[in-house]
């Protein structure tokens, strides 16, 4: 079991000063305990707080390789309106497939993870192929999602 110790934390709706975290083997919270002081013998040290991670309540992650690529007109520019944007998503949309869908989303998810957020709640809508016919696996794009989760360590909550 490893031992954290915290100078606060938050947990269930309140603050919890000297908070002793107690884990098990997987990373799993056992407990949380709060410490008379700051001081424990063979925990882990952490003067910050620790607070429950945020939640992602509404990504689309193909969309994450669109990043640099819409905002590079002057403002009020000709064409540079929500239809244009809209027009680069679907561009980008049918040549998306199952492979780049997993990469795509797996560097989103560690970037979520490295800020703080623990769940994502994924809202997917990319089900065929770039063409525009079925794959064989209906959920291949699904399942590309879930694998980046999975490999990045991220919950996820897929919404087709």
């Amino acid at each position: 079991m490893k031992k954290l110790l915290y100078k606060a934390a938050y947990s269930n709706g309140q603050w919890i000063e000297n908070a002793l975290f107690t884990l098990s083997h997987d990373g799993t919270i056992q407990s949380i305990s709060s410490l008379p002081s700051f001081q424990y013998q063979g925990a882990d040290v952490f003067s910050g707080l620790a607070v429950p991670s945020f939640v992602n309540s509404h990504s689309h992650a193909f969309q994450y390789a669109m990043i640099g690529e819409t905002e590079n007109l002057p403002v009020g520019a000709k064409g540079d309106n929500f239809w244009s944007w809209r027009e680069r998503m679907y561009d980008l949309a049918l040549q998306t497939s199952p492979d780049s869908l997993y990469t795509i989303a797996l560097r989103l998810y560690r970037s979520l993870l490295q800020c703080g957020f623990g769940t994502v709640v994924e809202f997917h809508y990319l089900h065929h192929a770039p063409d525009g016919t079925p794959y064989r696996n209906p959920a291949a794009m699904g399942e590309s999602l879930i694998q980046a989760a999975k490999d990045s360590g991220i919950d996820i909550c897929l919404v087709p």
